[in-house]
């Protein structure tokens, strides 16, 4: 921990994006001590950015407009770092721009990291419910702008089968697709499995 003291972490001397990819190389290692699937935490940057790029391609002339206020969900949000990416990268596009996040986490400890991020980052951590996005649909009502996810591909979902078949059985949306469709989204969805 002294070792660690000594390292100088201001602003100034580590970017945001050295410090975001040292956070993920901290989350990754821990992953692993724990003997947990280092992808259920995170996805890396690049990756980030291109369905970012990806989720807005369609949108690029509206999104420049003055005081455009967009909604982005991500219902496996983790850490909240999709919903970071998506959040600057529009501020890039349009400094008048604002979008509101929303996401959903079923693992404790990522999701109090997740509300702390957003905290810090002046967006509304309310917006962040804790459970699985399958069974229990932290947002209930509620429709977005833009769908944006990585799902933790490798962690059964089995659990929740019976409620998201039934789910499906009984929407009465004629959209619905696939098993656990809500019909919550309005626009672009993207997702990528890494």
């Amino acid at each position: 921990m002294s070792r660690f003291a000594e390292i100088d972490l201001h602003p100034d001397q580590v970017s945001n994006l050295e410090m975001g990819y040292l956070y993920e190389e901290l989350i990754r290692r821990f992953s692993e001590l724990s003997n947990e699937t280092a992808g259920e935490h995170f996805t890396p940057r690049e990756v980030i950015r291109l369905m970012v790029e990806l989720l807005f391609a369609e949108d690029d002339d509206l999104l420049r407009k003055p005081g455009i206020v967009k909604t982005l969900f991500d219902p496996a949000c983790g850490t909240g770092g999709m919903l970071s990416v998506a959040e600057d990268r529009l501020r890039e596009l349009n400094p008048d721009a604002r979008l509101e996040v929303f996401g959903q986490e079923l693992n404790d400890e990522t999701y109090a990291i997740c509300r702390s991020d957003m905290m810090l980052k002046g967006q509304d951590a309310s917006n962040i419910a804790s459970g699985n996005s399958f069974s229990d649909d932290g947002h209930p009502g509620r429709r977005f702008d833009y769908l944006l996810a990585n799902p933790p591909f490798g962690v059964e979902w089995k659990k929740v089968r019976d409620v998201v078949e039934d789910e499906h059985k009984s929407s009465a949306s004629p959209d619905a697709s696939a098993p656990g469709h809500r019909g919550s989204t309005t626009a672009a969805s993207c997702s990528s499995n890494t």
